[in-house]
């Protein structure tokens, strides 16, 4: 057991005789990226690739977007990454890390973005500082330093003042490297566990389609639907537009004034307090009763409803009504159900299939659509069933959805401790609480 002393700083805790503290720019050089340049600016300049907040990740480099800008030749050997240089991010999502693993090159970093190397040159000293990162991260320490209260910046002054454990240069190598394999492992593992969910999903979609489609009794006779992408239903069942079978409203999309909570105020529901098939109010806007009063004269929401968003890349996600609802709706269709639990259950499954996404991108011809109109909701088909089979059919998915929500549920549930589990090697390991093992 080795012998350990008090680091003086609370959420570092102690750590081992010999071990000292300091700040990162005793070690590492902080470089910020260069600000954006729409023109260029000098004749020497040439478009480059480079990294910007979006494409900084813990576990790699997203490399699904890579912008462009102007570099001079003194710029490009400023803001050029080398093979292992540590990338933190100064916007954004302030303080995330990742190891630059010559993804692609040359590539340039934006000044949104630190580029932070070890002073000695020294590789395993920058692995240990993307490691030292996951510890200020999830420390609470950037909230300290950093004002949330508009938009935060890990600036290079902050970065480079960061507290970090003085480690004797023979054991920095053993640590990094005992904490790629453990890390890799456990990725590993996640990335299993993500697959599995990722699988699970769309089983769930296929058994909502194959049911709302097909039915679920077998050898019932079928026709040709006449509609491609459906292809044949059961014989007694027919092809029509939603508006035929439920009244659809949409709310406001206007922007009414925002108010502070209080007596005669009323929650702005939008998709975004969409969580969990549950609304939260933890975020929404609140506004007054007159606009409350004004907006629930064309959409007023009751127990039963189905809402779904209309807009941005949230459209089609949807929830159930279940509570007594007093609130508004922005942005967001309802489908007035009259209390009819069975289809209320197929329209929420319905529109988390591919059977609404496959109706957008036909209606926006494979552009982007970030906005349905309540003519093209009214005019989505629908495949109609008899009350009887309707309800059969509700109670069936609603059981089938549930068991296969249980088991992902339980698979999320196990990634997260998988990366709790992470952390805290991490930091055990960075303050020496545990010795890294050969």
């Amino acid at each position: 057991m080795r012998a350990m002393k008090n680091s003086g700083i609370v959420w570092i805790g102690e750590i081992p005789d010999g071990w000292g503290i300091s700040k990162v720019s005793r070690f590492y050089s902080v470089i910020l990226g260069k600000m954006l340049s729409p023109v260029k600016e000098a004749t020497d300049s040439t478009l480059e690739n480079y990294l910007c907040a979006q494409n900084i990740k813990w576990d790699g480099i997203n490399t699904s977007e890579i912008k462009q800008m102007w570099f001079s030749c003194y710029e490009k050997e400023k803001y050029l990454l080398e093979n292992q240089d540590v990338i933190v991010t100064e916007g954004g999502d302030i303080g995330v890390s990742s190891v630059y693993n010559g993804e692609f090159f040359p590539c340039y970093i934006q000044n949104a973005v630190h580029k932070v190397t070890s002073r000695s040159g020294n590789k395993s000293e920058n692995k240990l500082f993307y490691y030292w990162m996951h510890l200020v991260k999830n420390s609470g320490y950037l909230d300290l330093i950093c004002n949330k209260a508009t938009i935060a910046h890990f600036t290079k002054e902050k970065l480079s003042s960061t507290p970090m454990i003085v480690i004797p240069s023979k054991q920095q190598h053993h640590i990094a490297s005992f904490l790629d394999t453990k890390s890799s492992q456990i990725n590993s593992t996640i990335q299993k566990e993500r697959e599995v969910i990722h699988k699970l999903k769309e089983y769930r979609q296929a058994v909502i389609t194959e049911a709302v489609t097909k039915g679920i009794r077998a050898g019932v006779p079928m026709k040709d639907s006449g509609v491609e992408w459906i292809g044949e239903i059961p014989i007694n069942w027919k092809i029509t537009s939603l508006k035929n079978i439920v009244d659809i409203r949409d709310g406001t999309h206007d922007t009414p004034r925002y108010i502070d909570e209080g007596n005669d105020t009323y929650p702005l529901i939008s998709s975004k307090d969409f969580v969990n098939s549950k609304i939260d109010y933890s975020e929404c806007k609140w506004i007054s009763f007159e606009d409350y009063k004004s907006i629930c004269m064309r959409s007023k929401v009751e127990s039963g409803d189905v809402l779904m968003s209309m807009i941005g890349g949230n459209i089609g996600k949807s929830i159930i009504v279940k509570e007594n609802p007093h609130f508004a709706i922005k942005n967001v269709a309802l489908f007035k159900t009259g209390l009819n639990k069975s289809l209320a259950t197929l329209l929420h499954l319905y529109f988390s299939t591919t059977l609404l996404k496959t109706q957008i991108d036909l209606k926006s011809r494979g552009g982007a659509q970030d906005f349905l109109g309540l003519t093209d909701i009214r005019n989505l088909v629908w495949v109609f069933m008899g009350e009887s089979e309707q309800q059969e059919i509700a109670s069936y998915l609603d059981k089938k959805c549930s068991d296969i929500d249980a088991t992902i549920q339980k698979r999320e549930l196990a990634i997260e401790k998988l990366t709790a589990y992470k952390q805290s090697l991490i930091y055990e390991c960075v303050t020496g609480k545990r010795e890294a093992a050969g």
